[in-house]
């Protein structure tokens, strides 16, 4: 890979590095210390030989054609326990750990994707993470390692020779700039939530839900009530993201309706919520 090629790769590993950082931080209350420890001839037999295999997530940036990027680890489950265990979920299953996993590249995927989207001035958008075989040996990858309990995990991240070629396709000013250096992990609070202030979530209110018969909504016309499974005396939902995070009741200011928040649920409910 040129040494051009191999800066911008650098650029986009600290990019993503950072958002998956913030979507950890966002579901655990906590942000791991992540280092990178340089780049991997071949991604696949980077890994010790040992058992597990590890598992791939694939993400595709951009369209017509597009480029894909890897996230590899043996360490998910590890990984997944921790994020829960830190949010008070206890004992999660196989699948909810796997989905909570699942959700942080997700979100990771979606910032690198709006950073992107940002700097080059046109909208490049991410694929929700697949499961697959390993990317191939020859792909640009880099070593990611984070401790837990005094143990040192790892990930590796894989760029396809399309990416790279795509990102230096970029006019010189729209190339990648990685985030600043960020301080050690802290208590602060408030340092915290400065690193989400610009991640821009869609935000529904959902006044309650109904199943009906396909032949009961073929019959719906002009004028026809569906009822719902919430009664007006019960507070409707503040929906983030697809993640109920507040109840409030409905008001009206200035014309426009609005909800007056009168309860945030817990961090448990809303990772149960995203199931």
């Amino acid at each position: 890979m040129a040494a051009n090629s191999a800066e911008i790769f650098d650029t986009l590993v600290q990019i993503w590095i950072s958002q998956f950082g913030d979507a950890w931080e966002a579901m655990a209350g906590s942000r791991p210390a992540m280092s990178v420890q340089g780049p991997i001839q071949d991604p696949a037999a980077a890994f010790e030989s040992d058992q597990p295999q590890p598992v791939w997530y694939r993400f595709t940036l951009g369209k017509e054609p597009g480029g894909d990027f890897f996230v590899g680890s043996k360490q998910w489950e590890r990984i997944g326990t921790v994020v829960l265990a830190a949010a008070g979920v206890d004992a999660p299953s196989a699948e909810d750990v796997l989905g909570t996993c699942g959700e942080m590249l997700n979100q990771a995927a979606a910032g690198l994707a709006r950073a992107l989207s940002k700097q080059a001035g046109r909208e490049i958008l991410a694929t929700p993470g697949v499961q697959g075989s390993a990317p191939p040996h020859d792909f640009p990858c880099t070593a990611i390692l984070f401790p837990i309990e005094d143990r040192d995990h790892e990930l590796r991240l894989v760029g396809s020779e399309d990416l790279v070629n795509q990102l230096c396709s970029l006019d010189a000013g729209d190339k990648p700039s990685a985030p600043p250096v960020q301080a050690a992990p802290s208590n602060d609070r408030g340092r915290s939530m400065e690193l989400l202030l610009d991640v821009e979530l869609p935000v529904s209110v959902s006044f309650g839900r109904a199943q009906l018969p396909l032949k009961d909504v073929l019959k719906l016309t002009t004028g026809s009530i569906v009822e719902l499974n919430r009664s007006v005396s019960e507070p409707v939902e503040v929906i983030v993201n697809n993640c109920v995070i507040a109840r409030g009741e409905v008001v009206v200011v200035e014309g426009n309706f609005g909800v007056r928040i009168r309860e945030v649920v817990s961090r448990q409910e809303r990772l149960q919520s995203l199931k």
